[in-house]
């Protein structure tokens, strides 16, 4: 399973990526997107301007992948940065 974290600003670039995306939408889709985060083997960080000075749950979704990579072993996950634009 994979999962990909983007800010909503840089949905174009994340929608060129996957064609699918697996959350449906629901009352439910924070907690949805952590258990993506729990359950994924890869997951991508696409990094802009527009992501990386963003506050709420982008930055919420880094700090989760960050601490889930703390608690796997190593080689568990895979975090994949893509930087969408020079920031």
């Amino acid at each position: 399973m994979d999962f990909i974290h983007y800010a909503r600003d840089d949905t174009d670039f994340a929608d060129r990526i996957f064609v699918e995306n697996s959350l449906l939408a629901s009352s439910s889709w924070r907690s949805e997107i952590l258990t993506e985060i729990e359950t994924s083997d890869f997951i991508i960080l696409t990094l802009s301007n527009r992501s990386i000075s963003k506050e709420g749950l982008f930055q919420k979704k880094v700090r989760a992948t960050i601490e889930r990579l703390s608690l796997v072993a190593p080689g568990r996950l895979v975090i994949i940065p893509v930087r969408v634009e020079e920031c």
